[in-house]
């Protein structure tokens, strides 16, 4: 504009010049010149130093500004077998069809119901549907056993095609009795899910290069229930 306008500009550089002798308009002050590099600090200062005041940046040949580097998107490898326990419900369904977005494509289901359940069947459905869509390879393996069982956890590791790189234990058994009608064997059937079956799966992957191991629970173990 300096070159194009040059008369222009000289003439709002004198109005300028007339209005703050004049204090029509005040000269500005500032809370300081900061290097580009502690940006940060400039608007503290502006803030909290002088409210009113400006500050000066400086771009300077040494000057480093700090980046945000945007977080690589989680993807899963698309060469690799996961491991399921449970997620054949509602959740599970909407984790593996996440998963599959992402690159997952070879699952391998424990459930203590196997492929009997109307869910199990449609989740199956489902990705045989976007295998089809998307001209992918897809393999789902559902066994039918209890991850609370070493000798049923080994039987369906050993169907995976390709080596594990991921286990979600998603196993759960409700009985709906007050802890002090409980007997000892709804105390060991509610809980040999969750602990004799994560230490199964624990000691029966440990030696696989797994990238995530991940265990659920309920948000009543933290409030409690009524029974």
């Amino acid at each position: 504009m300096i070159k194009a306008e040059t008369d222009d500009v000289a003439r709002l550089m004198r109005r300028i010049v007339i209005l703050l002798k004049d204090d029509i308009i005040p000269f500005l002050t500032t809370a300081g010149s900061f290097n580009v590099s502690d940006f940060p600090k400039a608007i503290d200062a502006v803030y909290k130093i002088i409210p009113e005041a400006g500050v000066t940046i400086a771009y300077r040949p040494d000057s480093r500004v700090p980046v945000h580097v945007t977080p690589k998107g989680l993807t899963f490898s698309a060469t690799a077998s996961y491991f399921l326990v449970g997620c054949l419900g509602g959740l599970g369904r909407s984790l593996v069809a996440w998963m599959v977005v992402r690159g997952a494509r070879h699952f391998v289901f424990l459930s203590r119901s196997g492929a009997d359940k109307p869910e199990a069947a449609r989740l199956i459905g489902e990705l045989q549907k976007m295998a089809s869509e998307t001209k992918n390879e897809m393999t789902v393996t559902v066994v039918k056993g209890s991850v609370a069982n070493r000798e049923d956890v080994d039987r369906a590791i050993s169907i995976a095609k390709t080596p594990i790189r991921g286990v979600m234990q998603q196993a759960m058994f409700l009985k709906n009795d007050l802890f002090e009608d409980m007997s000892l064997e709804s105390w060991q059937a509610v809980l040999s899910p969750k602990v004799q079956g994560s230490l199964n799966l624990h000691e029966a992957l440990i030696h696989e290069p797994l990238d995530f191991f991940v265990m659920t629970s309920s948000i009543l173990g933290a409030i409690g229930a009524s029974t």
